[in-house]
């Protein structure tokens, strides 16, 4: 069987430094797939978005950062008093507690999956911020929502790091405990993960990563969050990503290890 990448940029409109990135590389075909900050991005960045040829886009479910899409006295109990996101510790702590709705989760979601159909963009999968979709409680909530709205593929974020950095590890328990539910999404066998958690940004990194991950893997999805520059609040080494996928020859690189590019439109 062949041997199948896809190269997904998160966050795309997150901060005019991610989308700029994120767009500079899918038009120079360093990566195949990005997906969208619905509440975040601009209608001016989606309208270049969708002037790209042969490229996935998908939805990037977010209920951590950011004012919501949907009226927020239909969704309060996702949100803090000032109407934001309660962000990832505090939306965990309240589920747990069985403190947030899931109408409330259900209707946001619907807001921001509409909101890129009604700018012209035909979704062609979805994930999450930081990986909503496989939280406990949370997770089942919104693969059956993504479902219900049509959208057939979203990231197994089964991790396949060849790191054991803290974020890698959570990630691996979340995934075993609310997996990508396969009767109803078409997904890869996992996700290279080793540029976001990664110890070290390098050409050697990230191909040591695909050799060791497609020894028993022929469909996979790596995962970028490349920026023209960092946050301050942020762990991610974004100007190295971009400057990483902006130095490598990658058509080269994927042609001797007999990798094929391709985007989730194509599995």
């Amino acid at each position: 069987m062949n041997k199948r990448l896809i190269i997904n940029a998160d966050d795309f409109g997150f901060d005019k430094d991610a989308t700029a990135a994120i767009l500079d590389l899918l038009i120079d075909q360093k990566i195949s797939s990005t997906t969208v900050l619905a509440n975040m991005a601009k209608q001016s960045d989606l309208n270049k978005l969708k002037k790209i040829p042969n490229i996935g886009i998908g939805l990037h479910v977010n209920f951590l950062d950011g004012e919501p899409l949907a009226p927020s006295q239909h969704i309060s109990s996702i949100l803090d008093e000032k109407g934001s996101f309660l962000g990832a510790k505090q939306l965990f702590y309240q589920a747990l507690k069985g403190k947030i709705n899931p109408i409330h989760l259900s209707t946001e979601l619907e807001a921001q999956a509409n909101f890129l159909k009604d700018h012209g963009i035909k979704i062609t999968h979805a994930d999450s911020h930081q990986h909503l979709h496989h939280f406990p409680i949370i997770g089942k909530i919104i693969q059956n929502k993504l479902h219900e709205l049509g959208i057939q593929k979203i990231r197994n974020s089964d991790t396949n790091s060849i790191t054991s950095k803290p974020r890698s590890l959570i990630l691996k328990g979340f995934t075993s405990f609310t997996p990508v539910n396969q009767k109803l999404f078409t997904t890869t066998e996992g996700l290279i993960s080793d540029l976001s958690f990664g110890k070290e940004i390098n050409q050697k990194l990230m191909l040591q990563s695909l050799i060791k991950s497609f020894k028993s893997h022929n469909l996979l999805e790596l995962m970028t969050h490349p920026g023209i520059a960092n946050r301050a609040d942020s762990y991610l080494e974004r100007e190295k990503e971009y400057q990483l996928w902006k130095s490598i020859n990658l058509v080269e690189e994927l042609a001797a290890l007999e990798i094929e590019l391709i985007h989730f439109g194509e599995i």
